[in-house]
């Protein structure tokens, strides 16, 4: 399997066929010597031999009719037509032309057959060797089978190898896909109380007015930032994203997940509750629907830090079919400066409308009436 290489049509390097051609030459050398004196001309009707053997991969056709001719006018000079020189020849052919296809393959053999029923009936005056002719296409089929089992194992080395490099490729993207979750679950929420925080104390107290203005600005800034690197780890569209850290998740987890982001917004002048209802007989839900639900809460509280005024509701209703989430919030007075910022607040939940609709839930969301609202359905 050293003869293989995968750049070429034929698999094989090019210093395996010149090693296999030089082969071919000893052994038609060999059978020439035996039948006549070598002369110049001799030589040189052998090399080209070797030159088409040489050539095959790169021109099947004309290097095969080559070989043909040229075989046809060694072995019109020879005691025996049939000889080890034609086989020799052969077996590099059904070795090479194999690759190219069944048919191209099965038109190879063809033409040596007319080389020799032409060599035997006409220009060697003899009736055709049924015996040689059969050695003749055994050798070719075994040649042609040995060709085309060394490019199975090349493919299937391919194969595994784009395998491997995919599951490579995954694995990397998944960690990407990880990162962005754990980003924006923890880090963006962080930053938004933060600059909320500032906000509120702008507010209330001209102290300080210019330290916690930059505290502001800085937050915002950075909470940017975080939504840029956010965007470049979810590039990856096609990853399976519903998958996440957690295993299982009890009615415990959640009520302590919820009790502490309503703390959070409490602490920033946001007052407003969340319940939650569960309907059915369960104590643990599946691993991709918990991961899926927290993370979209997650991202509703975020929303509400940034842009909520001073009140919110949600609802989060479980059951063993699906989960319904029903939130809805006033929304501050937005200035300029915050306008751009408040346009991304559909990107997130876009990606998310995306992860619901992919596994047959919904997410529609949108000002009415004066309120945002927001309604999910994850299934």
């Amino acid at each position: 399997m050293l003869l293989l290489d995968k750049r070429s049509g034929t698999e094989s390097t090019p210093w395996a066929r010149i090693c296999i051609s030089l082969l071919f030459f000893v052994v038609c050398f060999v059978s020439l010597a035996l039948d006549f004196p070598v002369n110049a001309a001799d030589i040189a009707i052998n090399l080209l031999l070797c030159l088409c053997v040489i050539a095959m991969p790169f021109a099947p056709i004309a290097s095969t009719v080559g070989a043909v001719i040229l075989d046809s006018i060694v072995t019109m000079h020879m005691v025996h037509p049939l000889n080890v020189g034609t086989m020799a020849i052969l077996q590099g052919v059904g070795f090479v032309s194999f690759g190219y296809g069944v048919i191209a393959s099965c038109v190879v053999l063809l033409l040596a057959a007319v080389e020799q029923f032409a060599l035997s009936a006409v220009l060697a005056n003899s009736a055709l060797p049924w015996a040689a002719s059969i050695s003749i296409v055994l050798t070719y089929c075994v040649s042609a089978a040995i060709g085309y089992l060394a490019r199975c194992q090349v493919r299937s080395q391919r194969k595994n190898e784009r395998e491997n490099d995919i599951r490579h490729h995954m694995a990397m993207w998944k960690h990407d896909v990880t990162t962005a979750m754990r980003l924006h679950d923890h880090a963006a929420g962080d930053m938004s109380i933060i600059a909320r925080m500032a906000q509120g104390h702008l507010r209330r107290s001209p102290v300080d007015v210019e330290e916690w203005t930059q505290v502001n600005e800085l937050a915002l800034r950075a909470l940017e930032d975080l939504h840029c690197i956010i965007d470049d780890l979810r590039s990856h569209e096609n990853i399976d994203e519903e998958s996440g850290v957690l295993d299982t998740l009890n009615r415990h987890d959640v009520t302590l997940y919820v009790e502490e982001h309503d703390l959070k917004m409490n602490q920033v002048g946001i007052h407003g509750h969340t319940t939650i209802r569960f309907d059915g007989s369960f104590d643990m839900v599946p691993e991709r629907k918990a991961n899926l639900v927290l993370r979209l809460v997650g991202e509703i509280y975020t929303n509400i830090a940034k842009y909520a005024g001073t009140d919110y509701s949600m609802t989060v209703a479980w059951d063993t079919e699906k989960v319904a989430i029903i939130e809805s919030n006033d929304v501050v007075e937005i200035d300029e400066v915050r306008a751009d910022d408040m346009r991304r607040k559909g990107a997130g939940l876009s990606h998310y409308r995306r992860l619901l609709e992919r596994s047959g839930g919904s997410l529609e969301y949108g000002v009415k009436d004066g309120r945002w609202k927001l309604t999910a359905v994850i299934r």
